[in-house]
């Protein structure tokens, strides 16, 4: 996993790890915290150490829908099926506990396929397959958008924008399909269509805007703005094949706050 500054593209640390996962960071104290496999680790980003590690599932059938930083601990939201009922859970890991899993809260839901994400903005849950979309609100199970294709197009799983206004997935067109969460469900607001290929996104957690990256470079664009509002940047050839995560970029195109950092997971070669 390698974290690095924005405003300079200076690697700050290079941090090696078994697999890849999902990124939470922490703006108290620059902690980095990554889930894999059920398990997670956090480091401090800026001096590259490792501050502590748990296991967060028990068992393989649990999906893990977003994590994020609480007031300095770990929060995730996962579901799997309990006792065959369909579950989706808010747990918190809590290091100084003699039961360091604690469960914020708990909603059963409708039996759902497909790759599961989750806003903490707005308490909707997505499942996402290769020829389906559902968004459905958690605390009452009911559905607020469904779409659904004969072939193969999107690619899971689709994302929430941090305020819960927008969600978008990725299709097998290299592009990017974004809907507006309204009074009614989910509407369609844009379609944005990076100029290099990509392999993945994921919205800014400050502003309205997605970042998605590929082996040729990493582009900033705008939901708001589908022919336009375009900046790119070229990665590196080292870095070719690549899964990165935005954590906090800035306010517009590619000039961030210097304290910005990026954590993106890289393949050893």
């Amino acid at each position: 996993m390698r974290i690095w500054d924005t405003q300079t593209g200076i690697v700050i640390h290079d941090i090696d790890i078994d697999d890849f996962g999902e990124i939470a960071f922490s703006g108290i104290g620059g902690m980095v915290t990554l889930v894999m496999r059920g398990g997670f680790r956090t480091y401090y980003g800026l001096e590259n150490t490792q501050l502590r590690e748990g296991e967060l599932f028990s068992s393989y059938n649990h999906q893990l829908g977003a994590c994020w930083d609480h007031n300095g601990s770990l929060q995730f939201a996962e579901s799997f099926r309990a006792d065959g009922q369909p579950t989706i859970d808010i747990c918190e890991f809590q290091p100084a506990s003699n039961h360091p899993l604690f469960l914020v809260t708990s909603f059963p839901v409708l039996p759902r396929d497909g790759k599961f994400s989750f806003s903490l903005g707005s308490y909707h849950a997505s499942f996402v397959t290769e020829t389906e979309v559902v968004i459905l609100d958690v605390r009452n199970s009911k559905t607020l958008f469904q779409t659904k294709v004969a072939f193969p197009l999107y690619v899971p799983p689709g994302r929430f924008s941090p305020d819960g206004r927008f969600f978008a997935c990725g299709t097998l067109k290299n592009k990017i399909c974004v809907w507006e969460n309204v009074s009614a469900g989910y509407i369609p607001w844009s379609s944005l269509r990076p100029q290099l290929p990509s392999r993945g996104f994921a919205f800014s957690t400050v502003t309205t805007s997605i970042l998605s990256w590929g082996s040729e470079g990493i582009e900033l664009l705008h939901p708001d703005n589908s022919a336009g509002g375009t900046y790119t940047a070229t990665a590196r050839q080292e870095d070719n094949d690549v899964s990165r995560r935005v954590i906090d970029p800035g306010q517009s195109c590619f000039h961030f706050d210097c304290r910005t950092l990026i954590a993106q997971q890289l393949n050893s070669r």
